[in-house]
């Protein structure tokens, strides 16, 4: 989160397309082939980490500040802005603070997953 508490947006790609059915023999126990099917796809873009978080990991997600919210949605993906965007992580200071396990379950959907975990030692003291 932003120390300001503001709110903020990573950069992402998202993609609807039609996955054609598996090609080869059919499966004797169907009558008929299995259709295609919708598949939606989302990837949050990454960057190298800026101050705040190379301490933790050497990635992060590329933020997008509010004011080049209409810029990142109305320019084309592999532009200059593009890459210029990608290649300078947000230095805006953030807030980091330890959350449970539950983040690593893509099919928990439960506040709890942004409340700061209770931990014996702050893992994210600097040494």
């Amino acid at each position: 989160m932003l120390k300001s508490g503001e709110p903020f947006c990573f950069a992402g790609l998202w993609e609807k397309w039609i996955k054609p059915p598996t090609p080869g023999p059919p499966d004797t126990d169907l009558e008929e082939p299995p259709p295609s099917q919708t598949v939606e796809s989302l990837t949050i873009i990454t960057t190298q980490a800026n101050q705040t978080m190379a301490p933790l990991h050497h990635r992060m997600p590329v933020i997008v500040e509010p004011t080049h919210y209409r810029w990142w949605l109305e320019n084309k993906p592999g532009s200059d802005l593009f890459q210029a965007a990608l290649n300078r992580p947000l230095q805006a200071p953030l807030k980091i603070y330890p959350v449970s396990n539950l983040v690593n379950n893509p099919k928990i959907e439960d506040p709890r997953c942004i409340e700061p975990a209770q931990i014996d030692r702050d893992l994210f003291e600097r040494r």
